[in-house]
């Protein structure tokens, strides 16, 4: 048991080192675009979100005649329709909004279109899909790569596409789970976020009383 434990905080240990490391060259190392494809039958419309070092935003093209689906991110401050929507890398947290017409010009019945991505153009973090009420339709899209959207008129379905850093917090409180013993606490953790040597040697000596 003990050996489980020493090997479980090594694995700690070498996280919070990676980690930190990892905050230092965020700038450079979280750097990422993620392509979100719409398609149905011949339409095959797409934006892009992500993370550079500097913000960068391109505006979406009309819709075209008889489309049979559409997809747009809409600007947070003024709703215009964007193509791309690239963040300034250097905050915790982001959201984009996602709006997707699976119905274009068809008839009025129900019709479907699939949005679809790749997993690994995503950056380290967790991007979850929400509706605009919160509900989480997807809380890892690093899992799945596609999901379907579905209407029966010309009108776009909205979400909410939110995406996380790392917290180190988390990937701890993980590891202590899978250890099965508690170390630090919160209040051990400097108000910077920032692990230090005494934090480790905390959990060191929570370990060697057990």
């Amino acid at each position: 048991m003990k050996k489980h434990k020493s090997f479980i905080l090594t694995i700690i240990f070498l996280s919070i080192v990676f980690l930190q490391s990892q905050a230092y060259a965020q700038s450079t190392s979280s750097d990422w675009t993620l392509k979100i494809n719409a398609e149905r039958e011949d339409n095959k419309p797409y934006v892009k979100i992500g993370l550079a070092k500097d913000d960068y935003t391109l505006s979406n093209p009309p819709e075209p005649m008889g489309f049979k689906c559409h997809i747009t991110l809409k600007s947070i401050s003024d709703q215009m329709p964007l193509n791309s929507d690239i963040r300034k890398n250097g905050s915790p947290s982001y959201e984009w909004l996602l709006a997707v017409n699976p119905h274009g010009a068809s008839p009025p019945y129900e019709t479907s279109c699939l949005i679809h991505w790749n997993p690994n153009e995503l950056g380290p973090g967790t991007l979850i899909m929400t509706d605009l009420s919160g509900n989480i339709l997807i809380d890892n899209m690093k899992t799945l790569s596609s999901y379907s959207v579905s209407s029966s008129s010309n009108q776009y379905v909205h979400f909410t596409l939110k995406y996380q850093e790392i917290s180190l917090m988390d990937l701890i409180h993980n590891l202590q789970i899978l250890a099965g013993f508690k170390t630090s606490s919160h209040s051990d953790i400097d108000s910077n976020g920032i692990i230090e040597l005494k934090d480790v040697i905390c959990m060191i000596m929570a370990v060697a009383g057990q």
